[in-house]
C-alpha cells in the first residue's frame, strides 16, 4: 500500500487515451489540464460543466470507448449500481485500471482477478476531526491531507 492518489499511481503516458467514468471533478480537471484524449461516460451530461461537455460520452457507449481505451478510471460507485464487471470486461489487453474513490475498499484480490491494476481508496487518520468536519457540512478539500489521506495499491 502506497500513499498518494491513483490517479498518479496510473502514471498515464501523453496521447494515451482514459475512459473515466462519472465526473470525477480532481481527475476531469487534470486531463484536460494535460491535453490528454479521454472521455467521460457519465448516465447524464448535467453533472458536467460546459467546459467538460466535449468530452462526454453517454453510459451506452461504454462498450466502445472503454474497449479503446488505454487507462480506464472508474470511482467505486460502480461496485454499488453493479456495472464494474461489465466495464472491466471491455479492456482490451494491457490497459490499465483503476477503481478509485472512497467508494472503493480497499481488498486488492477481487480487483486483481478482474483486471483493475490500481484501486485508489482512503485512510481516515483522525476519525473525531473528520466526523466533525463531516458534520459542519465539509468536503474533500476540507479533511484530504488533514483527517483523511489517499493511499493506493497498485496490483
Amino acid at each position: 500500500m502506497e500513499e498518494g492518489d491513483a490517479f498518479d499511481a496510473l502514471a498515464i503516458a501523453p496521447g494515451q487515451r482514459v475512459a473515466l467514468v462519472g465526473a470525477f471533478p480532481p481527475y476531469l480537471r487534470a486531463l484536460r489540464r494535460s491535453g490528454q484524449p479521454f472521455h467521460v461516460l457519465e448516465l447524464g451530461p448535467s453533472t458536467l460543466k460546459p467546459e467538460e461537455l466535449p468530452f462526454y460520452a453517454p453510459a451506452e457507449r461504454a462498450p466502445e470507448i472503454v474497449g479503446g481505451a488505454d487507462v480506464l478510471i472508474t470511482t467505486g460507485t460502480t461496485l454499488v449500481n453493479g456495472t464494474l464487471d461489465d466495464l472491466l470486461r471491455h479492456l482490451r489487453p494491457g490497459a490499465q485500471a483503476a477503481v478509485v474513490g472512497p467508494t472503493a475498499t480497499l481488498r486488492a484480490a477481487p480487483f486483481a482477478r478482474r483486471g483493475a491494476t490500481v484501486v485508489g481508496g482512503t485512510r481516515v487518520r483522525a476519525p473525531a476531526e473528520l466526523l466533525d468536519l463531516l458534520a459542519e457540512g465539509g468536503s474533500g478539500y476540507h479533511f484530504f491531507g488533514k483527517s483523511v489521506e489517499r493511499i493506493c495499491l497498485c496490483l
